[in-house]
């Protein structure tokens, strides 16, 4: 038999939703248009495989948490990916976003831990942290751009190590910052007092 309810448009959807006070708000009112695509299954069970564009050499050799300002290294940009347009334009700018793979990290967080450690700092998810012990080993270190000379870039400030695949680059724009103030947690100013 077919549907022969008629359709509800998302105002009057909404209004509908106002009138019946013990609704869920997250589940949509029979006959109305749901608020978001239904998540497509693949998108959440098929790996992502990257192609690194290049690797870091030369600045830090080990892992260190802290004092990271003065390291100098260069980013060889890999030609069978990246033509040599690639990078014209970048000079332009002071500093980029370099999108990098912690690749001597096999350990996965997916819950909570003291961050480095330290037990006088509460819990904070893997998500409400930058440890390299996350679900996709993924890094973003913000560095001064020196030089551009074709597909290689020196930089100052790089948070990776000699060897680390870089997955993107990217110009930093201070125009992408948050516009309104930046909340963080005291324990977040602390962890980062020496990062530099």
């Amino acid at each position: 038999m077919p549907n022969t309810e008629p359709a509800i448009s998302q105002d009057a959807a909404g209004q509908a939703a106002a009138q019946q006070p013990n609704a869920d708000p997250a589940r949509p009112v029979r006959g109305a248009p749901a608020p978001w695509p239904a998540p497509a299954r693949a998108a959440m069970t098929e790996p992502i495989a990257p192609t690194p564009i290049g690797v870091a050499h030369g600045g830090r050799s080990q892992i260190h948490e802290d004092h990271r300002g003065a390291a100098v290294a260069r980013l060889l940009l890999d030609p069978r990916v990246l033509d040599q347009a690639a990078t014209d334009g970048l000079s332009e700018f002071s500093h980029i976003e370099v999108v990098f793979h912690f690749h001597q990290e096999t350990r996965v967080r997916r819950g909570a831990t003291h961050p480095r450690g330290n037990p006088a700092w509460p819990q904070a998810g893997a998500l409400a942290g930058h440890s390299p012990v996350r679900p996709n080993h993924l890094g973003v270190s913000v560095c001064a751009l020196l030089q551009v000379a074709g597909l290689e870039l020196t930089v100052r400030g790089l948070d990776a190590i000699d060897g680390t695949p870089i997955l993107d680059i990217k110009p930093y724009a201070a125009e992408f910052q948050p516009a309104g103030p930046v909340r963080e947690p005291a324990w977040m100013r602390e962890l980062m007092a020496h990062y530099h």
